[in-house]
């Protein structure tokens, strides 16, 4: 398991508690849309783009603007713990691997 899946893992002694209903479920259809966006050939840039317009409203609405700005924070130490160097320019969690960007 890499660092990164590691840091989405269940924490060591969660309690099933914890995980949301239907988790498993929810999952395994968010994967199957990511393997359709696969076949047909969307850029997984756009993909990514497209996850955090739909992720980032119904974050803001479940625990409010200053609570997702702690988690993306927290969130945002963990990786870089994880990846210390960084393989993407700065400037954005939307921004285009640098072999993505047109010349």
């Amino acid at each position: 398991m890499t660092d990164l899946n590691r840091l989405f893992a269940p924490a060591e002694g969660m309690s099933n508690d914890a995980i949301p209903p239907r988790f498993d479920e929810a999952m395994t259809q968010i994967q199957k849309m990511n393997k359709l966006c696969d076949q047909a050939q969307i850029p997984e840039q756009t993909q990514i783009s497209a996850l955090m317009v739909e992720l980032m409203p119904r974050l803001v609405k479940a625990y409010g603007p200053h609570g997702v700005i702690t988690m993306l924070g927290a969130l945002r130490h963990e990786i870089a713990g994880a990846h210390p160097s960084p393989d993407r320019r700065s400037g954005g969690p939307l921004l285009a691997p640098d072999n993505d960007v047109p010349n």
